[in-house]
């Protein structure tokens, strides 16, 4: 069994960094455009959907960072992902 690493913060911190600053940058650029728009609803409209797929994204991290990454390099693994 290989020995449990710790998470490197100096990395880890600015990924997360990096995903609240893009959340930001889409409210900034979408809010007019959505609360003009009767479809949208909301000026959150956007924001919203992002949020969701940056919370499945940090989510699959938060996943992969425990796998051992040896094993993505298994045959069985890469094919069906390509």
């Amino acid at each position: 069994m290989p020995k449990r690493v710790s998470v490197d913060k100096w990395l880890f911190a600015p990924t997360l960094l990096l995903v609240a600053i893009g959340l930001i940058m889409v409210f900034s650029a979408s809010a007019l455009t959505a609360e003009a728009n009767p479809n949208y609803h909301s000026a959150y409209y956007f924001l919203a959907r992002q949020a969701l797929w940056a919370a499945l994204g940090v989510l699959a991290m938060f996943v992969l960072m425990n796998v051992d990454y040896r094993r993505y390099r298994a045959p069985a693994v890469i094919l069906p992902l390509l």
